[in-house]
């Protein structure tokens, strides 16, 4: 019996995030008759910003796609829609309050309305983040609860109520969810009290990764002088500027290189922009980042020590891992489990260190052990992973809902 999937996942963009990786691969599956993927909410107030020019990088790039695409799009058996909020939901006045229940019933009505135009018989209901997502469990008749929990989202924030809240919002789904999905075994070993956790790694698209040695030099760089140390993700207050101006400045020689959007440009990032030997070339599609991946000399994670990036399982380890290329990192992101693939520095002396020794590696066989781990590490490998869970669970429960 074939079902149908209604996420409410992470933003459907060209950088291919977890969400985006798994249910493109999910779709392929015979029995998955339609994935309803439904990104985070917009807030309408957001609109007045994009226009002057100063909205956030989701914003920019959710306004973008509405204006240019619509509010749903078509990709096969894949419908990706826009969901709305009037105002942000952190909004902290009497209105947040009314701002919540009504964007939660838009959203509610959204999904419904996706599932009878379909005329969807059987849902399993995706839930990709504690982000107030509570309320839409049992909204849709579902016969299984998918939590795809990535990381410890109340980490990311340093406002002490708002991560109350979302800590409540994790324990709520997490306790009503079937299938309980994390990349991490700390996240895994956190809730197996719970008996529905699931290691599903993240992984990588290993053979368009290996494109980028036959594809040309990106134009951004043809000037840019070797020896490039190459970053590619997010570029905003998660990583460690102090880090980065420490090495930068200890090594004028050395072209430190960045591939990704700004989400926050603080005083910290302002003062290593100015920096000549350091080189901001912005957002790139997931089709060229394995050209830019070709070109780095060696590849770096700036992720600070805290609790969150020690759970934490980065995706681009495994970009990094699938072009071969050395790499140096903190103990955390994930890199604190994979010594024998990565250069750990456990201070910013030990990370330059680090950086020299990755520069003059002239080794074969370790190239070797970075690609062996990723061809393991596939998203289609994850996929199949994900989708047999979901159908012996499904298979278990017979006709009935949640």
């Amino acid at each position: 019996m074939g079902f149908t999937i209604l996420g409410f996942c992470d933003q459907w963009d060209e950088y291919e995030r977890r969400d985006y990786a798994l249910m493109s691969r999910l779709a392929k599956f015979d029995d998955i008759e339609n994935i309803i993927y439904i990104q985070p909410v917009l807030p309408l107030t957001s609109l007045v910003k994009f226009v002057l020019g100063r909205a956030d990088q989701y914003a920019t790039f959710a306004w973008r796609q509405v204006f240019s695409e619509g509010i749903v799009q078509k990709k096969g058996k894949i419908t990706i829609l826009q969901s709305f909020a009037i105002l942000p939901y952190n909004v902290k006045s009497i209105f947040g309050s009314v701002n919540s229940k009504l964007t939660d019933w838009l959203r509610i009505f959204q999904g419904n309305y996706m599932l009878r135009k379909k005329k969807v018989s059987s849902v399993v209901l995706w839930i990709s983040n504690p982000y107030f997502n509570s309320n839409l469990i049992g909204k849709f008749g579902e016969r299984l609860i998918c939590y795809n929990l990535c990381e410890d989202y109340a980490e990311k924030h340093s406002d002490m109520n708002y991560r109350r809240l979302l800590k409540q919002e994790d324990e709520v789904i997490s306790r009503k969810a079937d299938l309980l999905f994390m990349p991490s075994e700390v996240l895994v070993e956190a809730k197996k009290h719970l008996n529905n956790t699931y290691l599903i790694p993240n992984g990588v698209d290993y053979e368009h990764i290996r494109k980028g040695a036959e594809m040309p030099l990106p134009i951004d760089m043809e000037k840019i002088p070797l020896p490039i140390i190459g970053y590619i993700g997010l570029i905003g207050k998660h990583i460690s500027f102090s880090l980065i101006r420490f090495l930068v400045k200890k090594r004028p020689n050395w072209s430190f290189v960045f591939v990704g959007p700004v989400s926050d440009e603080t005083v910290e990032y302002r003062e290593v922009y100015k920096l000549s030997n350091v080189y901001f070339l912005g957002s790139k599609s997931a089709y060229a980042i394995p050209s830019y991946l070709a070109n780095f000399d060696v590849c770096t994670v700036f992720y600070p020590f805290n609790r969150g990036n020690e759970i934490k399982s980065s995706m681009k380890l495994y970009l990094y891992l699938a072009s071969g290329k050395p790499i140096v990192s903190y103990p955390v992101g994930g890199a604190q489990n994979i010594p024998d693939l990565v250069y750990l520095a456990n201070s910013p002396e030990e990370y330059l260190f680090q950086l020299e020794q990755a520069l003059k590696e002239d080794s074969d066989i370790k190239v070797e052990k970075r690609l062996n781990y990723t061809k393991c590490n596939s998203w289609n490998e994850r996929a199949r992973d994900a989708h047999a869970l979901i159908t012996n669970k499904l298979g278990s429960r017979g006709g009935k809902n949640v």
